[in-house]
């Protein structure tokens, strides 16, 4: 093992990509700004990582099993229906059950670990990077202009949560569609002298200074998330809590517990 006896930084993360050997997956990590930052900012508390150790986990894409519309169900001589269809819709357990099969023989295809290495010269460039996007944040602070960016309103088959916004369609003050978080970065806990500037915080400025400016400047959320990013948030939730505990009940807790005060919010807001 080369990195036996070193010190690495774990990541866990998932996708809904391939997540095999040498695919885009992959190939991404090796220029994401992700490994560098996080490389960047642990030598910066005294720690000297020399790799980034990737746990991943790829999303089921089987979906629980939907009962068929009466109109489009066929029946055998003896009454039953076909093979392919369903009187009622598949219950937790049974989907449970059938996800878990799937996984069993397919690991490879949902668990998967790699390493991202940065040499100096990757380091030195991937921190520059870090430092244009703080600056041009800053600029734009100063000056008042967020610029839209009209390429990047749809991405993953749906529009971007402020899309409704941008159009006119609806405002922010919609309490039906938009929360005002305490705080641009909910998921990290404590005060800060200094504006943060993260990693998502400036995935999201390449991507759209407008969408910056309602998500991180201005703190504005959706109510309704993706489904996608619920499900990152709640692995990570479980896996932070596994790791500290090693006690599986404990992560049940948290999840629930992560769950419910979600649906308070939405609630509050109603």
């Amino acid at each position: 093992n080369l990195l036996a006896g070193t010190t690495v930084l774990i990541e866990h993360k998932t996708s809904s990509a391939d997540i095999e050997d040498g695919s885009a997956f992959w190939k991404r990590l090796r220029l994401d700004s992700q490994s560098s930052n996080y490389l960047t900012g642990s030598k910066a508390v005294g720690f000297d990582p020399k790799a980034v150790l990737f746990d991943v986990i790829r999303k089921p894409r089987i979906k629980p099993l939907k009962a068929t519309p009466v109109e489009s169900r066929k029946y055998k001589k003896d009454g039953g229906l076909y093979a392919n269809q369903r009187e009622n819709d598949e219950t937790i357990e049974e989907y449970r059950a059938r996800l878990r099969a799937d996984i069993e023989e397919n690991v490879d295809s949902y668990y998967k670990r790699g390493v991202v290495v940065r040499s100096i010269e990757e380091q030195k460039e991937a921190e520059a990077d870090a430092w244009d996007v703080a600056e041009q944040i800053s600029r734009a602070r100063l000056t008042g202009r967020w610029s839209r960016n009209v390429d990047a309103c749809e991405r993953y088959g749906r529009f971007c949560d402020h899309f409704a916004v941008c159009t006119g369609e609806t405002s922010h003050d919609n309490a039906t569609r938009y929360r005002r978080a305490s705080s641009a970065h909910e998921e990290l806990s404590g005060k800060h002298r200094l504006p943060l500037v993260t990693t998502s915080g400036m995935k999201c400025f390449r991507r759209c200074q407008r969408e910056y400016l309602f998500s991180y400047e201005q703190g504005y959320r959706s109510i309704e998330r993706a489904d996608a990013l619920a499900f990152g948030t709640l692995m990570h939730v479980g896996l932070e809590v596994w790791w500290k505990s090693v006690d599986i009940e404990a992560v049940y807790r948290e999840l629930r517990a992560k769950t419910d005060n979600e649906l308070h919010l939405v609630q509050a807001e109603e």
